[in-house]
């Protein structure tokens, strides 16, 4: 039994929040602030993040599909609108297939197609970045960071950039739970929903981000045709930290 850990805040129509890959729930603090008056909102730390187990892997996304679905059952809860953030979008897609008669909107944040192309389109930087295992936690943390935000957010917001990194520090997972992460990511494929999916779809991409280039967008565009790319000009891969009120208006207006 890999029972998740999450937490539910505020009333009204269900907003499922989900991380992407190697962060937690915390992720999104900010923007559930902004959003508990008006919606209830389910932060999860998927398998292998945050607070939840970290069993030794390999994982993949139908397992953490299955988690994250049995928390919602288990509070008697249905999802109006899920978040899928990077590689939660896989489960968010996972769990709308699941779900075809209650069909939740969707928002896909920073997602991508496949795991393949992901890795493939990785700027060189960034990939050399990620991964080296040089230095202190605090160093790999502060220089992963430093990918996923955009270069304005770390060269002019320079202290909020440092509580993040403060966050993350004391939020960080273990190690066998990323890698298990992202062995999940590395051999999945998002599977486009039916024709006939009532709920909306759409994608949200920063024009800035650097940890999954903004051609991601197209590419998920291309595989559910009905979907509308909303663009986050000048924003990177962490909307929620760099415009967490810009994306707290999107979910309700998809709500």
């Amino acid at each position: 039994m890999n029972a998740l850990h999450y937490a539910i805040t505020g009333y009204g129509p269900t907003v499922v929040l989900l991380p992407g890959m190697g962060l937690d729930m915390h992720i999104y603090d900010t923007a559930i602030l902004l959003l508990q008056k008006s919606f209830t909102c389910v932060q999860i730390d998927n398998l292998g993040s945050g607070a939840s187990p970290a069993p030794h892997g390999p994982y993949d996304i139908p397992q953490m599909t299955r988690a994250v679905g049995d928390v919602l059952a288990a509070e008697g809860l249905s999802a109006d609108v899920l978040v899928g953030h990077s590689m939660s979008g896989f489960i968010a897609l996972s769990l709308a297939q699941q779900h075809r008669e209650h069909a939740p909107h969707i928002m896909l944040c920073g997602a991508f197609p496949s795991g393949e192309w992901l890795f493939r389109h990785r700027l060189p930087e960034v990939a050399a970045a990620l991964a080296s295992r040089r230095g202190t936690p605090d160093e790999i943390v502060r220089r992963n960071l430093s990918c996923s935000v955009s270069e304005d957010f770390l060269h002019h917001r320079s202290d909020e950039f440092a509580l993040l990194v403060d966050d993350r520090l004391h939020h960080l997972g273990p190690g066998r739970g990323f890698s298990a992460q992202r062995a999940a990511v590395a051999q999945h494929r998002a599977t486009p929903l039916p024709d006939d999916f009532a709920g909306r779809i759409w994608i949200v991409h920063g024009t800035a981000d650097r940890l999954v280039i903004p051609a991601a967008a197209q590419e998920m565009s291309a595989l559910l045709p009905s979907a509308e790319v909303k663009w986050l000009e000048g924003i990177g891969h962490l909307p929620m930290l760099e415009a967490p009120a810009r994306l707290a208006d999107l979910i309700k207006s998809l709500a």
